[in-house]
């Protein structure tokens, strides 16, 4: 079964994830002392940035 938790209002961005996932997230979260919101918001900060790189590094790649 999958849920899903929705950044859609602070990154415009959906994700799903496995009930399994979420829950080994929020338990890392935990262990860094962070909420699984804060969690999950920078994962997704992260994730932005990374797409940010690869477009940088390879931007006749992303014209096609």
């Amino acid at each position: 079964m999958q849920k899903h938790f929705s950044l859609k209002e602070k990154t415009g961005v959906k994700f799903r994830f496995s009930e399994e996932l979420l829950m080994q997230a929020a338990a890392h979260a935990e262990e860094r002392g962070m909420t699984l919101d804060e969690y999950i918001k920078e994962a997704a900060e992260l994730a932005q940035k990374h797409n940010y790189e690869q477009n940088e590094a390879n931007p006749k790649e992303n014209l096609d």
